[in-house]
């Protein structure tokens, strides 16, 4: 079982991959590399990993750091894994070389993820130049967006299972928060509070690092923590996600310190009606432009879809911001299995700004939220 498990998302890009005609492909990106082998607790931010899948060889260069624990995992020996002390170009080349032996007259044609670094790429165009592998000079690096990103997209029981315990652990940490947040604190604070209730209340890390922007700085959407103390009157911006095994939460919820003025309830009702609106329509067959319309026609309606600034949404799982896309020009269609945020803002230079975002899985009856915590504007 546990092989079959493992074998199961390696063999479906194998498959896309020679259905697009390619011979091997090239991984370099973390979160590729972890959905291919099934390893968690194994990779961590350094790109120090080159891995070359082909229909018969799953093939993986690291070095000396990471080499025992991922041979401790790999107890299927699915992989072949080496640390040898050579640059990745010059250990692929070699691997690709006996590649090249066995199709002979024909180039062979590799797939290269189009995020892979220059310097990466040029070291490997070098290297299937080297004289010692005459096969491989007609070799073809096509560069394309990770097709690894459109399988993860559709998640399995298991990946929606740790989503799930992610957000669990989010939003635990969240209402602990408020029972210790008052006016005075800074944002730094309030961050650094958030993230140490995530860690201690199961979280292996964050999944990103937490936006709280108060006042004026929550009419940027990124905004980045300051010493501004929270004070009377301000909305309270907060943006934060647990990482759970890898998989990521991703939550934003939106604070009043003290009594909110009209002009901030109605801001707050126009943003949650477009939240609730997008959540009630979004099913499989929808594209993400249209799930982005829907909610931008209700900010409409308030004379406010000028003030929304990014897109409705993203897909979550081992990266925070992953396929599908919840975006104005986003025609691919959504599929039950994507797991996606559904964040719409509004933002007023000076006043400040609104953001409400659950998470959730699309099922083939629509929308359904993994986050619990509640809708309405908190007053603190």
């Amino acid at each position: 079982m546990k092989r079959l498990k493992m074998m199961r998302q390696l063999d479906a890009f194998r498959e896309t991959f020679c259905a697009e005609g390619f011979d091997a492909c090239i991984v370099t990106a973390n979160p590729d590399l972890r959905w291919l082998t099934g390893w968690d607790y194994t990779f961590d931010s350094e790109k120090a990993h080159v891995a070359l899948i082909t229909p018969d060889l799953a093939f993986l260069h690291t070095d000396a750091r990471y080499s025992g624990v991922m041979r401790s995992r790999d107890t299927e020996g699915i992989w072949q894994i080496n640390d040898e002390r050579i640059s990745h170009a010059a250990c692929i080349a070699r691997v690709l070389a006996t590649l090249a032996k066995v199709k002979v007259g024909e180039p062979l044609s590799v797939f290269v993820e189009n995020d892979l670094p220059l310097y990466q790429y040029r070291a490997l165009e070098k290297a299937l130049n080297d004289e010692a592998y005459p096969g491989l000079s007609k070799a073809r690096l096509v560069e394309s967006e990770s097709l690894i990103l459109k399988l993860r997209a559709i998640k399995n029981p298991d990946e929606i299972a740790l989503l799930r315990r992610a957000q669990q652990i989010t939003d635990t940490a969240f209402n602990k928060l408020l029972e210790w947040l008052r006016p005075g604190l800074t944002e730094i604070e309030v961050a650094t509070e958030l993230e140490y209730l995530m860690r201690t209340g199961g979280a292996d890390s964050v999944a990103f690092p937490s936006i709280v922007a108060s006042g004026p700085n929550s009419a940027n959407p990124h905004a980045v923590p300051t010493t501004r103390a929270l004070a009377p009157g301000d909305f309270v911006v907060i943006d934060f996600g647990a990482r759970y095994q890898d998989y990521c939460a991703d939550t934003t919820r939106t604070l009043c310190i003290g009594s909110p003025s009209m002009q901030q309830q109605e801001i707050y009702g126009a943003v949650l009606e477009a939240h609730n609106a997008a959540k009630a329509f979004i099913r499989p067959g929808i594209t993400g432009a249209e799930a982005f319309e829907c909610a931008n026609d209700v900010l409409k309606s308030h004379g406010l879809s000028e003030n929304f600034l990014h897109s409705l949404g993203h897909g979550l799982g081992l990266a925070v911001h992953e396929l599908p896309r919840l975006a104005a020009k986003e025609n691919t269609p959504l599929v039950a299995g994507n797991v996606v945020s559904v964040e719409p803002g509004v933002y007023i230079p000076d006043l400040g700004g609104v953001r409400i975002e659950d998470c959730g899985v699309v099922t083939e009856k629509g929308f359904e939220s993994f986050t619990t915590l509640p809708h309405e504007l908190m007053v603190i």
